[in-house]
């Protein structure tokens, strides 16, 4: 049986088809009394614990069902809330001290300075140099040895420090790379690969127009590109960070 809650503030003000129990209203009669049978179980479970006896009436199939779907939509919309939130608190950022991490924990079998000696160019790579770009030559003649993820080369960079590179200069001493140091390291790759031309021209057992004009334009092509320019330092800059970013968390 319903009884009436006589303690709703501004009860007065209700509309005529209102809950006895939280107040609420309603246009159709149909829906408030829909609302009154699941609200009457809510308002007895706050009014005590709702311990079952003989006594107690117990609710049908029906109450119990709508209790049912009412609990879940207010879950389903409480949880809607806690996500939207939730989703605009910013994340708090964990500070990495890298060169700390490399230095404990990443001892290269060499030190950046000796990883030219390291890098072998064969006739391939020349042949490859013919009819391509200098930048897809370098990324090819890199596979071999700085991309070689198996290895513990002397380089290393983080997902997290976007196109920084760390190289290993001596006992447990790992720095950031600096510009002179890069530019260096690869004019001596350059070197090496005009090296492997000479000789590849050298060796050639077709001596033709077609080869000496072929052998030219290769000199040309690869001699312009200077990494003491930025944009040409930064293009192999980046070149070697995405081919070697490994995450911090993935060790």
């Amino acid at each position: 049986m319903i009884q009436l809650n006589y303690n709703i503030k501004n009860k007065i003000k209700q509309p005529a088809k209102c809950c006895s129990y939280c107040g609420k209203s309603y246009v159709k009669q149909n829906n408030l009394n829909k609302h009154i049978g699941i609200c009457e179980l809510i308002y007895n479970a706050k009014r005590k614990s709702y311990d079952i006896n003989e006594e107690d009436e117990l609710p049908s199939q029906q109450q119990l069902f709508s209790l049912l779907k009412e609990l879940t939509y207010k879950y389903n919309k409480l949880e809607e809330k806690v996500k939207e939130l939730t989703k605009n608190i910013p994340k708090k950022k964990i500070k990495i001290n890298f060169i700390e991490k490399l230095n404990s924990d990443n001892i290269p079998k060499i030190i950046f300075q000796n990883l030219i000696h390291e890098i072998t160019i064969n006739e391939d790579d020349v042949l490859f140099l013919l009819q391509n770009s200098v930048f897809d030559t370098f990324e090819k003649i890199f596979s071999n040895t700085i991309f070689n993820l198996n290895e513990k080369y002397p380089i290393y960079a983080f997902v997290e420090r976007k196109n920084v590179l760390y190289i290993y200069q001596s006992e447990k001493n790992w720095v950031e790379i600096s510009n002179s140091i890069f530019i260096d390291f690869l004019n001596k790759v350059q070197m090496k690969l005009l090296n492997r031309l000479h000789d590849w021209k050298k060796n050639t057992k077709e001596n033709s127009d077609k080869i000496e004009i072929l052998f030219n334009k290769t000199i040309v092509k690869l001699l312009n590109v200077e990494f003491n320019k930025e944009s040409i330092l930064n293009k192999m800059n980046n070149l070697i960070y995405n081919k070697i970013k490994l995450s911090n968390n993935e060790e």
